[in-house]
Order: structure tokens, then sequence, then C-alpha cells
């Protein structure tokens, strides 16, 4: 299970991503190497698309203004490999 960004309880937009190992059952918080790329939001989608990459889109922040964003999680080291360095890349639509 994943778990992008959300909401905390002080009503703070989240920029974290996390993992729910189902077998250890354990969270594991995963590091994205750009994190310009992901802004801290609310109310957006996570698919799972190819295997092992999320896409996110949409959401708003704070002050309830809507974000038209999609980002792609390169999730492939950490399921190979363990390692919870990941990548994010902003899509750019032009």
């Amino acid at each position: 299970m994943i778990v992008v960004g959300g909401e905390a309880s002080i009503l703070a937009d989240l920029q974290d991503i996390w993992v729910f190992d189902l077998e250890e059952r354990l969270w594991k918080q995963l590091n994205y190497l750009n994190i310009e790329s992901f802004h801290a939001k609310r109310f957006h989608t996570a698919s799972t698309v190819s295997g092992n990459r999320v896409v996110t889109f949409g959401g708003c922040h704070s002050e309830y203004v809507h974000l038209n964003e999609v980002n792609i999680f390169d999730l492939n080291n950490f399921v190979n490999n363990g390692d919870t360095n990941i990548s994010c890349e902003k899509v750019i639509f032009s």
C-alpha cells in the first residue's frame, strides 16, 4: 500500500510518501531525490501503472486552490533492492 501526500492533523499539506509492507507489517518512508518536483497537496489521486510506477494527479493546497499536476514516482529501486531513494518526475504539458 502506498500513501502519497495528504493532510496533517494541523491542517498542513504533506509532501511525503510512505509504503506499507504487507509481509513485514511495517511502514517505510521513501525519499524522492528531486523533491522540488512534487508540491505538498491533498485530495489528489494516486494510481499504479506499468508495474512499479505510481502516478499522481490533481489535488489542492491549503488554500483550496486546485492543482493540475501530474507526477510519476518510479519505485523500481525500492521494489527490487529495498532502496528507499526513489525518483519523482513532474510531467509538463505543452
